[in-house]
C-alpha cells in the first residue's frame, strides 16, 4: 500500500507513515519500499504566498480559487489521477456565482469547450477525426 512518510521517530527507530486510506502507521525503515523503480520519488513543495485576509477571501469569492480536503492518496497517486479523483469524490468546492464572480469565470466552461473543440479540429494528423471520436 502506498503512503506518505511524515517524520522519523528516533525514539523507536520507525517512520510515521500516512497510508492512502488515511490510516497512520509506524514502520521500520527495512519494511519500506520506494516508488519509481527502486530509486523512490521525492516531492518537495517550497514556497511563500501572502495575502491579506480580505484579498484571499475576495479571490475565492470571485472564483479564482477553489478548496478541497486533501488526502494521502492525493500525494501518492500519479499526478494525472489527482484531478479526476477530486472530481469523482466531489471534494472540490468553489464559491457560488455572485455579483463578485468575474465574467471570465462565469463563461469559463463554455469557452473551454469551444477551445478544446478548436484544438482537436486543428490537431495535426487528425484528418479522420480520431481525436474527436470520429475514427475507427
Amino acid at each position: 500500500m502506498r503512503g506518505v512518510l511524515l517524520r522519523f521517530r528516533s525514539e523507536n527507530g520507525r517512520w510515521e507513515v500516512r497510508l492512502g486510506n488515511g490510516e497512520g502507521k509506524q514502520v521500520k525503515p527495512a519494511n519500506l519500499e520506494p516508488l519509481a523503480g527502486g530509486l523512490g520519488r521525492v516531492m518537495v513543495f517550497w514556497g511563500d504566498a501572502r495575502w491579506s485576509r480580505a484579498q484571499l477571501l475576495g479571490e475565492i469569492a470571485r472564483g479564482h480559487w477553489g478548496l478541497t480536503k486533501a488526502s494521502a492518496t492525493d500525494v501518492t497517486c500519479e499526478p494525472r489521477e489527482v484531478m479526476p479523483a477530486l472530481q469523482a469524490d466531489d471534494r472540490l468546492a468553489f464559491a457560488p456565482e455572485t455579483e463578485m464572480t468575474e465574467d471570465f469565470m462565469r463563461n469559463a466552461q463554455e469557452r473551454m469547450a469551444v477551445l478544446r473543440e478548436e484544438a482537436l479540429r486543428n490537431a495535426p494528423g487528425d484528418e479522420e477525426g480520431e481525436l474527436r471520436g470520429g475514427g475507427e
